[in-house]
């Protein structure tokens, strides 16, 4: 029979033991398992000194040090001069090394081929009617939407101003030729199809009603017939093709934005770094976008960026309708960008899987990377989720002659750390939060990091919402505001303002003298454009917390 003596030596050794072991994994394994040391996400983002009174110092992204230029392109070469790049240049090495690449919509796959020949087929069109603008009322999340899309941004370096807009026009914006969706839109023209040179129905039947006005045709008709083309060739003769407008954007309340070339060169530069070494895009990705009602028309402007990252490196691309289930993926999806207020996600939530689940949200919790929760081997080779969310005030961003409002309660739900973490698990994929003004700026103004996958305490994400650091083309600061007393800029907290290459401007005079007078407001002479109404704070680690 055992003493007490040596029974504590037993329970002293086995505590020992127990504690080494704790150690051991905490200290050893799952420090060399880490993807990120946590000292880094303490520290994302480079921050100057304080420069005036009333607002921040000036946050950049960690890949831009203090006193370098922000990404402003491609950094082509043309003689012994870089050049920043243009859209013509993305598409002509898409093309070069995607000639096998096949495109799919929904139920429908497309080779980039023939993406390209009617795409160039269209430019011939309506470079022969003398059209000066391009309206593009169709979503770019089918076929021959795409190819219109790809047509009006080749247009825009050949003095033609493609305009993507979200619905038919109720005015006349001089557009000289304007594509629809089908024969059923032509119905929503009411007359107003003597404003065109042509209006360009975008179905290959012909299913005119006979009271069609003449120059409404099909798009069949408006092409003639279809060669295949298989190469794009563009010749830069100089290095400002950058600063031409690429497209025009009609906003859904009221107001135009314009973009030039540098805005689409630098937001998908500054994509491909966001990706981490080891994980770079490449030939194998597949990049899935989920549409939706509310998502369509802004991802006619920002889809582009991914979509032309990912063909550029030899990828393919879907467009699919919002998900119900898995197996609505295509099974080589390995990126996939989606609305942060997907149905589908929320059903995605209900999926947890007991220990599993528990287990591995306890590691990603820790910094490690795993796939132990996953839910199905329908996503094996999904690697990152791009969750996008718009800005909590969009309209207010997108109207420069709105007064500065009062922040209120919080008003917008949001996905939390938690539920972020949570989808790893069950997605055994990253996350990516990314935050967009849909209207005023090409691609996200921040996002997450790659390997982020820290949990907040829920006090803090029933107030703020983490969008990580600012895109390697932006930076910015937070200023104080009068209406807002309560945010001090000395704290960290304040409406934001931004600066870089990916910013465009009013189409509209009364608009544009709107956001001047705004911009002096906010030490215009230095290019920092105010977006109203977003109010947010910096944290210790960096990153842009926006309140909900």
């Amino acid at each position: 029979m055992l003493d007490w003596t040596t029974i504590l030596k037993y329970l002293v050794a086995a505590s020992v033991v127990v504690a080494t072991s704790i150690w051991f994994v905490n200290s050893v394994i799952i420090e060399s398992k880490r993807d990120l040391h946590t000292i880094s996400l303490n520290a994302q983002s480079n921050v100057e000194s304080v420069r005036k009174e009333h607002e921040t110092a000036i946050y950049r992204n960690l890949l831009v040090p203090t006193s370098f230029p922000l990404t402003t392109g491609l950094n082509l070469s043309i003689g012994y001069r870089l050049r920043n790049g243009n859209f013509s240049d993305l598409w002509s090495a898409i093309m070069a090394n995607g000639g096998s690449t096949i495109l799919q919509f929904h139920d429908e796959e497309t080779a980039l081929v023939k993406i390209n020949s009617i795409a160039k087929q269209i430019t011939e069109r309506v470079s022969s009617l003398e059209a000066q603008k391009v309206g593009i009322a169709t979503f770019i999340g089918s076929s021959t939407g795409f190819s219109v899309g790809v047509a009006g941004l080749m247009l825009s370096l050949e003095s033609c101003i493609p305009w993507f807009l979200h619905s038919i026009p109720r005015e006349d914006l001089g557009i000289d030729v304007l594509f629809i969706n089908d024969w059923k839109s032509t119905k929503y023209l009411n007359g107003s199809e003597k404003w065109y040179k042509m209006v360009v129905v975008c179905d290959w039947s012909d299913h005119r009603s006979g009271n069609c006005s003449e120059n409404i045709i099909s798009i069949k008709e408006f092409i003639g017939q279809l060669n295949d083309c298989s190469n794009f060739e563009y010749d830069p003769k100089d290095s400002s093709d950058d600063a031409k407008v690429l497209t025009y954007v009609l906003n859904p309340f009221g107001g135009s934005t314009s973009f030039t070339q540098m805005c689409l060169v630098s937001s998908v530069s500054s994509f491909i770094k966001s990706f981490p070494l080891g994980h770079s895009l490449d030939e194998n990705d597949h990049l899935t976008i989920s549409t939706s009602s509310h998502w369509n028309h802004s991802l006619s402007v920002q889809s582009w960026t991914k979509v032309l990252s990912t063909l550029l490196h030899g990828g393919s691309v879907s467009f699919i309708k919002e998900p119900r289930s898995l197996n609505d993926l295509p099974r080589k999806t390995t990126l996939l960008a989606i609305s942060g207020d997907s149905k589908f996600l929320d059903h995605v939530l209900t999926q947890s899987k007991g220990i599993r689940t528990s287990l591995s949200k306890a590691l990603f919790s820790e910094g490690v990377f795993n796939k132990i929760g996953q839910i199905s081997n329908q996503i094996d080779k999904l690697r990152c989720i791009y969750v996008l969310n718009d800005l909590k005030e969009v309209a207010r961003v997108t109207d420069f002659s709105s007064p500065i409002p009062e922040l209120k309660n919080p008003s917008i739900t949001r996905y939390s750390t938690s539920d972020l973490t949570l989808l790893r698990s069950l997605f055994g994929s990253r996350i990516v939060m990314e935050v967009y003004s849909p209207f005023t700026i090409m691609g996200p103004l921040s996002h997450t990091n790659y390997y982020d996958y820290r949990v907040l305490p829920s006090t803090v994400d029933d107030l703020v919402t983490c969008y990580g650091s600012f895109t390697t083309s932006l930076e910015a600061k937070l200023v104080d505001t009068k209406e807002n007393p309560k945010l001090f800029a000395k704290d960290r907290q304040g409406m934001l303002v931004i600066r870089g290459f990916t910013i465009g401007k009013p189409v509209d005079e009364k608009d544009l003298s709107h956001a001047l007078e705004l911009v002096k407001k906010f030490n215009g002479g230095e290019g920092w454009m105010p977006l109203l109404g977003v109010f947010g704070l910096f944290g210790n680690d960096g990153c842009f917390y926006e309140y909900k």
